[in-house]
């Protein structure tokens, strides 16, 4: 999980990312109740979480 203002089109490649699109805050917020994350995503989502607004 990354927050990131890109200005350019993404190619991500596919032998190293799984999956990619972009999620709404509710959407990712299902998804990691849902979907399996690796332990450092859900550490970036739990800071992002916490961080002042």
């Amino acid at each position: 999980m990354h927050e990131a203002v890109i200005t350019a089109d993404i190619h991500p490649d596919p032998a190293e990312i799984a999956r990619h699109r972009w999620m709404t805050e509710t959407e990712l917020r299902n998804a990691v109740q849902h979907w399996p994350f690796v332990p450092d995503g859900l550490d970036a989502y739990a800071r992002y979480l916490a961080a002042p607004c």
